[in-house]
């Protein structure tokens, strides 16, 4: 039940509505008074705080609707009760004061996959949230946050939902975690949900070929971490073009493969890319196998 005094009913603020820091709070009233200077007044406990005048006014069946300038909330006390008087300024006796409503801080932010993501630097995303934010950002290596990645703690961001995280610190095949608070009139909200994120590996090192015969020989390379298999080309030109059958982008679990059934007096060019559950390197180096009455790799 509202509280009301003389001919003013308060419609808004409602009874027990909480308010998000930072956004705005429309002050409505009606009556069947008409009022030609009316004033509604912000309360922290006895204490008056602002007044705001009417913007708007409609009538409709015998019944005058006010509607004030509406309260910013950003300059408001976290956590603190208000409430609204509205009188008439030429009927003293002509008033009514709202319930008490709370301020609250801002609500977190909803983090979201990262994307897109490579092997030294990954795009953090979340969902956008209303009002004037901006947003506290955390990456560390570990989902307890007690080995931050530099210089990503509590790192303001401004932009509206998403970041491009990139430090000395990001490296390939790593997994990384990131979390996000919003910060509206320098109160902050608490920790979002955490995302996790697996950098690309990084790029294998090609090695010249080994047990080389007049129709084979074994590709090697070094592994990286992270790595759950290898693709390895095998072209008979260097641009990649010309591909022996069945080595165009051949899937190989560890770090080494014969290739067989080659012709021989003639060259080949050999590449691997390493893959993980995010996606797949750059390519490694180009090693080429060239037939001179015997096998030469390098």
């Amino acid at each position: 039940v509202k509280k009301v005094f003389s001919q003013i009913t308060i419609t808004s603020p409602v009874i027990g509505q909480s308010i998000t820091i930072g956004s705005s709070l429309s002050i409505q009233a009606s009556s069947p008074q008409y009022m030609s200077f009316s004033v509604a007044a912000l309360y922290k406990g006895s204490t008056l705080i602002d007044c705001y005048t009417i913007n708007h006014m409609t009538y409709s069946n015998g019944i005058y609707y006010y509607d004030y300038n509406p309260i910013n909330t950003s300059g408001l006390a976290l956590g603190s009760d208000y409430r609204v008087k509205i009188y008439d300024i030429y009927n003293s006796a002509n008033f009514a004061w709202s319930e008490y409503f709370l301020i609250d801080a801002p609500p977190a932010p909803v983090a979201t996959t990262a994307d897109p993501v490579e092997s030294t630097w990954f795009q953090a995303n979340w969902n956008a949230s209303s009002g004037n934010s901006s947003y506290r950002l955390d990456v560390a290596t570990n989902s307890s946050f007690t080995n931050f990645v530099e210089p990503y703690q509590d790192y303001h961001v401004t932009t509206s939902t998403s970041f491009y995280v990139d430090s000395d610190d990001i490296f390939p095949g790593t997994i990384y975690y990131y979390r996000l608070r919003r910060s509206i009139s320098n109160e902050i909200s608490v920790n979002s949900n955490v995302i996790t994120v697996l950098t690309k590996p990084a790029a294998p090192v090609a090695n010249p070929g080994m047990n080389l015969t007049d129709n084979s020989f074994t590709a090697s390379w070094s592994g990286v971490q992270s790595a759950t298999g290898y693709y390895l080309d095998v072209s008979a030109n260097s641009t990649f073009s010309n591909f022996v059958s069945g080595y165009n982008s051949l899937l190989v679990t560890g770090t080494s493969k014969e290739v067989t059934g080659l012709p021989s007096n003639t060259t080949y060019y050999y590449r691997v890319r390493a893959v993980n559950a995010t996606g797949n390197s750059n390519n490694s180096n180009t090693i080429k196998t060239v037939y001179l009455k015997h096998w030469i790799s390098y």
